[in-house]
């Protein structure tokens, strides 16, 4: 009983080895040609091998570029303050008061 287990397992190794040599070998002769055999293609799920490439989700169209083209970006610029934040934090608490001068 415990030979004929010892004897799968080992049979067992030697398919695994013999089969991912020859997955390594199907994967070298298909390196730089243009199509993959499907069991050689990365499986991932169906919805990600149905998603736009990176290539199709970023091409605009005509209408998109001349739109881009002809409203940019504004751009503005921010007058800089001379009072320090300090400054600015005690004025925001207290504002100066201005008192009528009695004579």
């Amino acid at each position: 009983m415990q030979a004929s287990k010892v004897v799968r397992l080992s049979i067992a190794q030697v398919l695994t080895v013999i089969s991912q040599k020859q997955k390594g070998a199907l994967r070298e002769a298909y390196k730089k040609k243009k199509y993959l055999p499907l069991d050689l293609r990365p499986k991932k799920t169906r919805a990600i091998r149905r998603r736009l490439t990176k290539r199709q989700a970023s091409l605009k169209t005509e209408r998109e570029k001349k739109k881009e083209m002809y409203f940019p970006m504004r751009k503005y610029a921010i007058k800089a303050s001379l009072k320090t934040e300090r400054e600015k934090k005690k004025e925001m608490y207290f504002p100066m008061r201005k008192y009528a001068i009695k004579v």
